[in-house]
């Protein structure tokens, strides 16, 4: 899915430094964000990103119980919940069922395609995909039994069902967009496409893997169960487009809110200063954005560490003060007793 700066950037806004000029910080001389507002603004784009992602979670599972369709990627992994069912447990808790663990199996694919076509281009920074898709699996697991009382055998319902996860589905989809942080693996693997080729674009080549996506469903499907259309079916064209335009709604009602919310009512300024618009006021790479997104919380790991090394010190000094004092009281006392026993004698 493409992360277009509109999201972040929104005409006209009062906040917006296009319409004031020169920005808070430029006018405060600030050069750079000082890492303790920087650490709370990343604090918030992971939890922004977390509810996206498990919002998605959520309208995955409701298309999966309307049972009209679903979106390509699901389908297959759907599909292949005939060819196996790996259920990871941890005894009796249930950590992946089965699709989401298929889901998770197709986004080491993805990841896969892109370390062969990007060759000794391929930033080891990208890995960070998978860490979303494990958590967006475990999501999909957790979030099955939210939605399982919405089962219905009625086709008018499951149809409200399906248009309300295609709603639920662009939601989700706005809010993770709105955090900028890691992009999944099929928008990655369009994004390493185009890096290494030079050809089409980023929905051109989302829309061909999710093509390819259905028909592997539809022909596994009918090998498997002799029922092509088990998992593709009107509800999994709904989802290639409608999602994508609903996501253009949702960002002219919450898009500025929610940049606000993750960068500060001066946001332009803000994204420059994480990295992610350049000083030609393009948006910056997918790779590079998730590459700041880890450097900025390697740097707050390393301060926390720091600032613990720094107490633990003081604790020492402290206690070695303490024990200096005591050792005082102590011979002093020891003295006055002394005295004490002299004069009785």
């Amino acid at each position: 899915m493409d992360r277009p700066l509109d999201c972040l950037r929104v005409p006209g806004a009062p906040g917006s430094s296009r319409e004031r000029g020169r920005s808070e910080y430029v006018k405060l001389g600030v050069k750079r964000m000082d890492k303790k507002t920087k650490a709370g603004f990343l604090v918030k784009r992971w939890i922004i990103y977390l509810i996206g992602v498990f919002i998605v979670a959520i309208a995955t599972n409701l298309s999966i119980v309307a049972a009209r369709g679903i979106a390509p990627g699901t389908a297959l992994a759907m599909a292949l919940t005939h060819l196996a069912e790996p259920v990871i447990k941890i005894g009796s808790l249930t950590i992946f069922d089965a699709k989401s663990t298929w889901m998770f199996v197709c986004a080491i694919a993805s990841v896969i395609a892109q370390l062969i076509i990007l060759g000794k281009e391929f930033k080891p920074v990208r890995l960070l995909q998978l860490l979303v898709a494990l958590i967006f699996s475990l999501f999909i697991t957790k979030a099955g039994p939210l939605v399982e009382w919405c089962r219905t055998d009625k086709m008018w319902l499951q149809y409200v069902e399906l248009i309300i996860s295609l709603i639920i589905t662009a939601l989700g989809f706005t809010i993770v967009v709105s955090a900028r942080l890691i992009t999944m693996p099929p928008e990655n693997l369009a994004l390493a496409i185009i890096q290494r080729f030079k050809k089409g674009t980023v929905g051109g080549w989302r829309v061909f893997y999710d093509v390819l996506c259905a028909v592997l469903a539809v022909i596994i499907s009918w090998i498997l169960i002799k029922k092509p259309l088990q998992y593709v079916n009107i509800g999994t064209v709904l989802a290639a487009f409608i999602p994508g335009l609903l996501v253009d709604v949702f960002m002219r009602i919450i898009g500025k809110p929610l940049a606000i919310f993750c960068f500060g009512k001066d946001y332009e300024e803000s994204l420059r200063m994480f990295g992610l618009i350049k000083d030609n006021g393009k948006t910056a790479d997918a790779a590079d954005d998730a590459a700041e997104a880890v450097a900025d919380t390697a740097d707050i790991a390393a301060e926390t560490v720091e600032a613990a090394a720094e107490t633990a010190e003081a604790a020492v000094e402290t206690a070695e003060n303490a024990a200096e004092a005591a050792a005082g009281a102590a011979a002093e006392a020891a003295e006055k007793v002394e005295s004490a026993i002299d004069e009785n004698k």
